[in-house]
Order: structure tokens, then C-alpha cells, then sequence
């Protein structure tokens, strides 16, 4: 039969066995939670310089279009024999590149209206009768 003082001997070790492992559990949680704030804080970084590339890339490609369909439109002011089609479709392009939601990042419609302004310039490149697209440039063109 174990004695009185074995008892509580055994009863104070497993005691400091148990507060340590809350102990332990704790320190856990606090290492848990630093490292979900420092994802976090990596991943709002990350994801607002990809938001901003992307949009610097966009707000690029639409500014192309609309100094292309303004030129165009300015050069053909001079010209009698320059098709109303052709001057219909750069007009067209201008009010679809003014109707872009500039102000609003999440709108649903956003990425129609891109593809849709994208098709429309490959239109206007057609009927003009150039292979225009933006951003992709020939090896010719940047041979110095």
C-alpha cells in the first residue's frame, strides 16, 4: 500500500506535467497567431502589388487604344475619301473606352467590357487594314 507522501509526491508531479503542457499549448497558440498575422500581412502586400501591376497594365492598354482611335480619327479629318465605316467604328471604340468603369475595381462587368473593347479595336484594325495588336511588337521593328 503506497503511503500518504508517495501520494501527494505523484499527485505534485503530474500536476507540473500538466502545467506545463498548458504551458506549452499556450506558447503554441501565441506562435499559431503570430504567424497568421505575418501571412497575413505578406499576402496583403503581395496581393496589392499584383493588384496594381494588373491594373497599370490594363489602364496601359486602354490608354493605347484610345491616343490609336483619336489619332486615327484626327488624321482622317483632312481626308474626303476615308469611308464613313471607318470613322463609325474609331467613334464606336471611343465611347466604349469612355463607358470603362475607371473608378470601380470590382465591378462584375469589368473583364466583358475589356474583351469587348479588345475586339472592337481588332475590328477597327481590320477595316483599316492593319494588323495592330497591343503589346506585341515584331523583331523587325526593334532591330537597331
Amino acid at each position: 500500500m503506497a503511503s500518504v507522501s508517495q501520494f501527494c509526491a505523484d499527485a505534485q508531479s503530474e500536476n507540473e506535467s500538466s502545467s506545463e503542457s498548458f504551458s506549452e499549448q499556450r506558447s503554441s497558440n501565441a506562435e499559431l497567431g503570430d504567424g497568421i498575422r505575418e501571412g497575413e500581412k505578406i499576402g496583403f502586400v503581395e496581393g496589392y502589388r499584383l493588384g496594381w501591376e494588373k491594373g497599370a497594365a490594363i489602364g496601359s492598354e486602354l490608354g493605347f487604344y484610345k491616343g490609336f482611335a483619336e489619332t486615327a480619327l484626327k488624321e482622317m479629318e483632312s481626308k474626303k475619301n476615308i469611308k464613313e465605316r471607318i470613322r463609325k467604328s474609331l467613334r464606336g471604340l471611343l465611347l466604349m473606352l469612355d463607358a470603362f468603369p475607371l473608378t470601380d475595381p470590382t465591378d462584375e462587368q469589368l473583364f466583358n467590357q475589356l474583351e469587348n473593347i479588345r475586339s472592337k479595336f481588332k475590328q477597327v484594325s481590320s477595316v483599316l487594314g492593319m494588323s495592330a495588336d497591343y503589346g506585341k511588337t515584331s523583331e523587325a521593328a526593334m532591330s537597331f
